[in-house]
């Protein structure tokens, strides 16, 4: 029987947000967790597995990379060709370094967060990876110099 890919069918309601606030700390069991809602560890590990699996949740470790050495993080504003922001972002989404790519509403089409490296630095992006992707016009980035609670999934 062939798998069929997940559906977003999964209500989002008081206990599974309650979840994720607990699961903000990483190292939190599903034990601990189902102990501070009432709820049975089992509830937890259920609904848990079903936010993964429905592309909802993804657990993943979060770094500051103004802590770590030679990182740093920079935005992108690109505006694009009209209609096809969205496949754009999408396209840039999957280009090395990227931690996020969003359709947005203001002076720019997309913007994105990039993090960077000592090995992999701006103009890496900017003339290697960008390049590749058909219909951006005009790219304005704003490398962040100073940030106080800037977490970001490690992507390099």
């Amino acid at each position: 029987m062939a798998k069929t890919k997940p559906t977003r069918t999964t209500l989002m309601d008081d206990l599974n947000i309650d979840i994720i606030r607990h699961l903000a700390d990483g190292r939190k069991t599903f034990k601990e967790i189902a102990q501070s809602l009432g709820v049975a560890e089992n509830t937890i590990r259920s609904r848990v597995t079903k936010l993964i699996d429905q592309g909802i949740l993804r657990i993943a470790a979060m770094v500051n990379p103004s802590a770590m050495p030679g990182h740093y993080t920079a935005y992108f504003g690109l505006n694009t060709i009209p209609n096809q922001a969205a496949r754009i972002a999408q396209e840039i989404s999957e280009l090395k370094g990227v931690i996020s790519a969003v359709c947005v509403t203001g002076r720019f089409d997309v913007m994105c967060l990039i993090l960077f490296n000592e090995e992999y630095r701006m103009h890496n992006f900017m003339f290697e990876e960008l390049t590749k992707i058909h219909g951006v016009t005009v790219i304005e980035q704003f490398q962040i110099f100073k940030s106080y609670n800037h977490r970001c999934r490690y992507v390099l």
